[in-house]
């Protein structure tokens, strides 16, 4: 029962992480195009727009994006079950002894 029980808790945990990424994908996507929008309607020129620190914002974005990205998929691939596993068992072995 409680090996459910804690299958549960990390299915959920899991679950709260993959939402989270998807709220801050939805974050991303309206409000970068909303700055790229203003940024667009308030320059003088096309050239003006393409500018560097017009884009900073969305670099940096796209940059903590993939990170959170990272974090939520391709981490757990490495640190996954089997290993938090493996690990719990090898500390409750250590103090046991």
């Amino acid at each position: 029962m409680e090996n459910q029980s804690l299958k549960y808790q990390l299915a959920r945990e899991k679950v709260n992480r993959i939402k989270y990424l998807y709220f801050h994908i939805l974050a991303y996507v309206i409000i970068d195009l909303g700055l790229l929008i203003m940024r667009y309607v308030q320059s003088d020129s096309w050239e003006d727009f393409l500018s560097l620190d017009h884009f900073m914002t969305l670099f940096i974005w796209t940059l903590v994006l993939s990170i959170h990205l990272i974090c939520v998929f391709a981490l757990p691939l490495i640190f996954g079950e089997k290993w938090e596993e493996k690990k719990i068992q090898k500390i409750l072995n250590k103090e046991n002894h």
